[in-house]
């Protein structure tokens, strides 16, 4: 059985791909392997735990990438349910997804829109950088509190509709 590590992936080298190789090899995070009737090489040893990173830190960035997921999910199940429509459902999932993401990059780019970051999921689950610094309570807090108003909501208007005729 190949190591984990071989099984990363194989990348075509571009000009940008090969100034990010070279980058992450120079820092050691990365051997590339070249077979030599292929111009592919493989990218052999980017693994978590050639990053050094802490494992409960990796808990904390799963966490959050999970409850923003939840998030997202839970706004698609309670539009569903309060209109029986999938492509609302759908829209809605994604457009909390989508709308948070734009609010987070709007207020990275300027400082006169840093006051929106309290609206966005984006923010509340990396707003302090959970691979490195850890569980955020807060904003893993809030992204919950989201979640499950959203799927309260889902639920009785789930109970209200009529399924069955």
């Amino acid at each position: 059985m190949r190591d984990a590590a071989e099984l990363v992936g194989v990348l075509s080298c571009t000009s940008n791909a090969a100034d990010v190789i070279s980058r992450l090899r120079s820092q050691s995070l990365l051997q590339v392997t070249t077979d030599e009737g292929d111009r592919r090489r493989k990218l052999v040893g980017l693994t978590p735990a050639a990053l050094d990173l802490d494992p409960l830190d990796l808990l904390a960035g799963t966490a959050a990438w999970v409850s923003l997921g939840l998030v997202c999910g839970s706004a698609a199940f309670a539009v569903g349910a309060g209109s029986g429509r999938r492509l609302w459902a759908i829209a809605a999932g994604a457009g909390v997804a989508v709308a948070g993401y734009v609010i987070e990059a709007l207020a990275n780019n300027s400082d006169d829109l840093g006051w929106v970051r309290a609206v966005s999921p984006y923010a509340w689950a990396y707003q302090h950088t959970p691979l490195a610094d850890g569980f955020d309570g807060g904003g893993l807090a809030l992204l919950w509190a989201a979640s499950l108003a959203l799927l309260g909501i889902g639920a009785v208007a789930l109970a209200r509709r009529d399924i069955l005729s």
